[in-house]
């Protein structure tokens, strides 16, 4: 699951189904830009994996997901 940048929908897969958005990311930890049609997926936190660093969703440290600051 992800929250569109564009409009703030949710939606699965890599584009959102309201406005079209292809999903893109970028690493909290070193800034490398990660495209989910090209890398895996953690399978404890379901975040992908910087093929950078390796950094994924499971470092406390981490920010949090824009789902996560508007859901709260």
């Amino acid at each position: 699951m992800a929250m569109c940048y564009n409009c703030k929908e949710i939606f699965y897969g890599n584009y959102c189904d309201k406005c079209g958005w292809k999903a893109k990311y970028k690493c909290w930890n070193c800034g490398e830009h990660i495209d989910p049609e090209n890398e895996k997926k953690c399978y404890s936190c379901g975040w992908f994996e910087c093929p950078s660093c390796s950094e994924c969703g499971c470092n406390e440290d981490r920010p949090p997901s824009n789902e996560e600051e508007y859901y709260g």
